[in-house]
């Protein structure tokens, strides 16, 4: 599995490689020319081996770059790429170029420097609207210097690299037309590439797979809950079978209820006298009516014969 920190330089490779494409396209598009890019072997290497890369004549642009990048980055061409590119630009004859390219000297670059600076001008112009498109948090690649020279002797002084320090090289081969290739590349300190952060196409790779072990998990979990419904269907058909039990309950509570009704009404009646024993009742004050009436006489005898 790739770390953080060679995701980064993977991404910055791949849009160095579309900067320098995009320069061979402008270049070919104002002066007619057929120009092509090819990469090569990237190093992690130092001075000294520049050096013998590029020799003793080498043309080296710095671009200060801020935002994501927050450095200076160096672009080289060898002895053949500075005479070639200086003398299209010029619009030389052909013949002059390869002359230059043959038998060139310091002195002849330096008549070409202003041509040099802008072929630097269009390098870091097209760095510029790849880098914002393609680099996130990026802000912006300025033009800051062009030496032409030797640099290899006193690197820190003439082109801001110390002689022991290790940095990325990314290097190409690059042709103009019918003229030979020349060796190109850029230099990035390692520093660098500790604070950019990883592309958004990464993030969006963990995120689908982030949605996926949601998706799974989930898939997951709705078997147990479908495992789960039978269940509670039981619950819900034993809380039934509870309510209907509870109502028969109650029914037969309320037909014994009713079944002892009658009895209390039967016993109401009885508290009441019956119509024999009014009857009866009636007869015997109509027996003891005669008996007093039969005493009565004897007490006005009684009277009457105190009178006599």
């Amino acid at each position: 599995m790739e770390t953080s920190q060679t995701i980064v330089e993977s991404q910055i490779i791949e849009l160095t490689g579309t900067s320098f494409n995009t320069f061979c396209e402008d270049i070919s598009g104002m002066f007619g020319i057929d120009m092509k890019c090819v990469p090569l072997p990237v190093g992690h290497e130092n001075v000294k081996q520049l050096q013998t890369r590029f020799q003793d004549l080498a043309v080296v642009y710095s671009a200060r770059a801020e935002g994501a990048l927050d450095s200076t980055l160096k672009l080289v061409f060898d002895q053949q790429g500075l005479f070639i590119l200086a003398g299209v630009v010029a619009m030389q004859p052909e013949q002059i170029i390869l002359e230059d390219v043959k038998s060139g000297s310091l002195e002849k670059a330096a008549k070409v420097s202003s041509l040099l600076q802008e072929v630097g001008t269009a390098l870091i112009g097209a760095c510029e609207r790849v880098f914002s498109k393609g680099l996130d948090d990026h802000e912006r690649i300025t033009y800051t210097d062009t030496f032409i020279g030797n640099p290899w002797d006193n690197p820190q002084e003439k082109i801001g690299l110390a002689a022991d320090e290790e940095f990325i090289f990314v290097q190409y081969e690059m042709t103009v037309g019918s003229y030979p290739a020349f060796k190109c590349g850029a230099v990035f300190p390692k520093t660098i590439f500790n604070g950019i952060p990883e592309p958004e196409s990464d993030q969006v790779e963990s995120d689908d797979q982030t949605a996926q072990e949601a998706t799974d998990e989930t898939a997951q979990i709705e078997p147990e809950q479908a495992a789960q419904e039978p269940a509670e269907e039981n619950i819900e058909a034993d809380a039934e079978s509870t309510v209907q039990v509870e109502a028969e309950e109650e029914t037969q509570i309320e037909s014994e209820q009713a079944a002892q009704e009658p009895a209390e009404e039967n016993i109401e009646p009885d508290t009441e006298p019956t119509e024999p024993t009014v009857q009866v009742e009636a007869e015997e004050e109509s027996q003891i009516e005669p008996e007093q009436a039969a005493q009565e006489p004897p007490e006005q005898n009684i009277v009457t014969d105190t009178e006599q």
